[in-house]
């Protein structure tokens, strides 16, 4: 091969390569532009907002304001229990209702909320407001004596008295839970168990006229006429009406 046609050769293979490597440069500068643009077009910038507004209607961005209603749901304990106080019962059983509806486990909640519903009047939801205190606390004497002073009201004697026991073990020392005792025993025919707590009241408080009226009737019961009179002149010092009552109950 002559010379000049060499010479040729690598002239055209100089070219050729320059013109590649131009090719693939301009190739790379032109991507960067596209992506420029594309950031700050306004396609891109009213995608963003579009997108933006979408997130804050969409059920995860609503989320916070969910949080903030549960928050409202969970109800206040304190400002329930001013309620109660207060005597708005209307107020601090729909705010008790939401405090152990995120509180589950908060056992006063249930107390105070039986409570509420007992002054309103309904019962059943009374009741199921105690079974719940005594289900977190079995050995609770308060909300096993209100469950049972309910069903003693209702005169389902025999499913009343294992409450009211239990309440009046663990506060022996309870008037009022002795005396719901002694009534429910008496009730029940019991009058030998009866004479017990009524006995223990009269003991504390000898100027109680529940428990010697309760007494006065137990003996009645038993055919002890000598010691049912007893009971009259005991509550003649105290109150003239109820000593008469019991006296009229007497067989003459």
């Amino acid at each position: 091969m002559n010379k000049p046609i060499i010479f040729a050769l690598i002239i055209f293979a100089a070219l050729a390569a320059a013109a590649c490597y131009q090719k693939s440069s301009s190739s790379s500068n032109a991507v960067k532009p596209v992506q420029s643009s594309a950031s700050s077009s306004p396609v891109a910038e009213n995608s963003l907002e579009s997108a933006q507004c979408s997130a804050s209607s969409s059920p995860i961005a609503a989320e916070p304001a969910a949080l903030n209603n549960q928050t409202n749901v969970s109800g206040d304990y304190d400002r329930a229990l001013d309620y109660l106080i207060a005597k708005n019962y209307e107020k601090a059983a729909a705010e008790f209702e939401a405090v152990v509806t995120t509180d589950a486990k908060n056992r006063q909640a249930y107390l105070h909320l039986g409570k509420s519903y007992q002054a309103l009047s309904k019962t059943d939801k009374a009741i199921g407001a105690y079974k719940q205190a005594i289900e977190l606390k079995p050995d609770d004497p308060e909300a096993n004596y209100e469950l049972g002073k309910i069903l003693l009201d209702k005169k389902d004697y025999e499913t009343s008295l294992p409450f009211i026991e239990k309440a009046a073990k663990i506060k022996y020392t309870s008037p009022e839970y002795l005396l719901a005792l002694g009534d429910n025993y008496r009730e029940l025919k019991k009058c030998d168990y009866a004479m017990v707590p009524y006995g223990k009241v009269s003991g504390f408080d000898d100027k109680n006229t529940a428990a010697y009226y309760g007494m006065g009737l137990c003996y009645i019961e038993l055919k002890n006429r000598i010691a049912a009179g007893q009971q009259v002149r005991n509550l003649e010092k105290l109150d003239k009406d109820l000593a008469k009552k019991l006296a009229d109950k007497i067989p003459k």
